[in-house]
């Protein structure tokens, strides 16, 4: 093979300078509208991530909240028990009382008792 004939053949399967200056053309394109794909992606990522943030921030907030919720109704509880049963100690040492108050001292007691002060 000649040279004429290795150019010509390399010419064909070029396709020439036209298609060559095409292909970069197509190729600076691409890489512009991956650049473009990819900043994309990057903003709309970082979009999501201030998202995923705000709504643990929330999550974070909801569960402090039930927590002080359960704790007052668990302190409420221990209030109104502690409530009754100091009302029901006061109620019968009011009846112990009642008992005392209301027996008589025989003559029998009240000369013991004189006995053991003199």
């Amino acid at each position: 093979m000649d040279n004429k004939s290795v150019h010509s053949k390399a010419k064909e399967i070029s396709g020439g300078p036209d298609d060559f200056v095409s292909n970069l053309s197509t190729i600076r394109t691409a890489e512009n509208t991956a650049s473009r794909v990819i900043e994309s992606a990057k903003k709309q990522s970082a979009k999501l991530v201030a998202q995923a943030k705000e709504k643990a921030v929330e999550v974070s907030t909801k569960a402090a909240e039930a927590a002080v919720q359960a704790k007052n109704e668990v302190l409420e509880k221990g209030r109104q028990y502690t409530g009754n049963e100091v009302k029901k100690t006061i109620r019968e040492a009011k009846k112990q009382a009642q008992k005392v108050s209301s027996k008589r001292l025989t003559e029998k007691d009240v000369l013991k008792l004189s006995e053991g002060i003199l």
